[in-house]
């Protein structure tokens, strides 16, 4: 039984890192009022096309590792790892999908979704405008702190390296058959 217990609560913890992955935009108020609807801009509203960033993250006295890759409007993507690599997490403006690679469950929903999940409020447009910034003010450390109503202790994004690039990434993804959905 309590093998069981820190089996789910590890479990909790890796979603959460996957997640804080998805809150570099923090918190913000949600008002409940109509949008009127706009297409999406011709032109990228970034300074980049194609973007590598690693960072670190400390979760539970344990400093993991990570790697984002973005395409500008497009996808952002996230890998997670200490020695061996814990998880990976796709992003896009419509979907958040997360597999904890070392549990084999996986995460499927959108951003209101994670707002269930985590307690804290973001979007991609959000996390690309924060990924941009960190790019434009060619900061060595960024630091951005989150606290989730799940969470006893913030977590601390630190991102290392950001470079942008001139040919095309890989996004690699794939969720096994034999994953377990997180719940």
């Amino acid at each position: 039984m309590k093998m069981k217990i820190k089996a789910d609560i590890m479990n909790r913890y890796v979603a959460y890192l996957m997640m804080a992955c998805l809150l570099m935009a923090g918190c913000r108020s949600h008002k409940e009022t109509a949008v009127e609807q706009t297409p999406p801009p011709a032109e990228p509203t970034c300074q980049y096309r194609w973007l590598t960033a690693t960072f670190d993250c400390t979760v539970m006295g344990t400093t993991i590792n990570g790697l984002m890759r973005t395409e500008c409007d497009s996808v952002i993507w996230l890998s997670a790892s200490k020695i061996i690599e814990l998880g990976r997490a796709r992003l896009t403006h419509d979907s958040v999908e997360v597999y904890a690679k070392i549990y084999n469950r996986y995460f499927r929903g959108n951003y209101d979704d994670v707002y269930r999940l985590t307690g804290v409020r973001t979007s991609f447009d959000e996390l690309q405008k924060k990924i941009d910034n960190a790019y434009i003010e060619k900061k060595k450390v960024v630091t951005v702190t989150l606290k989730a109503r799940q969470l006893n202790e913030p977590l601390t994004l630190n991102i290392r390296r950001i470079e942008a690039l001139p040919t095309p990434l890989t996004f690699p993804f794939r969720i096994p058959e034999s994953a377990t959905p997180l719940q």
